[in-house]
């Protein structure tokens, strides 16, 4: 079929569909990821792993938009999508 897959979750689904994406990769390989999946979209979802800083980048002016665990498992950084609430505890 050519179909791909959506994932999306609120707060700990949120969670789980990141954490899902993240091992597919690992036992199926980033290919499979970036072939049969569309998108992760994340609702108040809380933090699951912890990401590089980027402290001198920015204070460089620069923004860079990496996310090492993506990196790490060769996966674009456009595959998640978290938004949030300012008034959501999570921020």
């Amino acid at each position: 079929p050519s179909h791909k897959l959506v994932f999306t979750g609120h707060s700990i689904g949120g969670s789980l569909a990141i954490l899902l994406t993240i091992l597919l990769a690992n036992d199926r390989g980033a290919r499979f990821v970036r072939d049969n999946v569309l998108r992760v979209f994340t609702y108040g979802c809380p933090p699951i792993f912890e990401i590089e800083s980027t402290s001198n980048a920015k204070r460089n002016g620069y923004v860079d938009d990496s996310c090492s665990i993506l990196d790490a498992f060769d996966l674009p950084t456009d595959l998640v999508y978290g938004y949030c609430q300012p008034w959501d505890p999570i921020v």
